[in-house]
């Protein structure tokens, strides 16, 4: 099954304002045996206020395995609408897609790049917030989208 990356400009950046997250190392797919360096956080809403972030050293998507599901720390504010992670790379980690399965949209911010995973009709994409990504990275993301569909759609069944 292919899956289409979708690249949108953002009409209202607003979620995603906090760049302070972002890691400055050369963009590289993540390997299995890699410790990758990640900072993340949640975009949250506070009635009457604009949306803010809060970094949480508690969320390492990083870690989760094939039998691991997400969920929001303890120390989490209420009103979370997205997870945000800095890191050295834009490409979704493996597992990236179980916060998708969570509820929520995972932003990740990478050298001055923004983008988000979240489901659109449907279905999964990764859209660009800000920047652009090199051919490789399209093709890391890819190669991410169509494994993160097929496991998704294994636990509908």
């Amino acid at each position: 099954m292919k899956t289409k990356i979708c690249f949108a400009a953002p009409l209202a950046a607003l979620f995603f304002a906090s760049a302070a997250l972002a890691q400055t190392a050369a963009p590289q797919p993540q390997a299995a045996t890699s410790v990758a360096r990640e900072k993340c956080g949640v975009i949250f809403e506070v009635q009457g206020s604009p949306p803010q972030s809060m970094v949480l050293p508690s969320i390492h998507l990083v870690t989760l395995g094939e039998s691991d599901s997400f969920a929001l720390p303890a120390d989490a504010p209420k009103g979370v609408k997205a997870v945000q992670c800095g890191r050295d790379t834009i490409v979704p980690f493996r597992y990236d897609y179980k916060v998708i399965e969570a509820g929520m949209p995972l932003s990740i911010v990478a050298q001055g790049k923004v983008g988000v995973l979240e489901i659109a009709e449907g279905k999964l994409r990764f859209r660009m917030l800000s920047g652009q990504m090199s051919k490789s990275e399209q093709d890391f993301v890819g190669a991410f989208l169509d494994a993160a569909q097929v496991a998704m759609l294994k636990k509908q069944k």
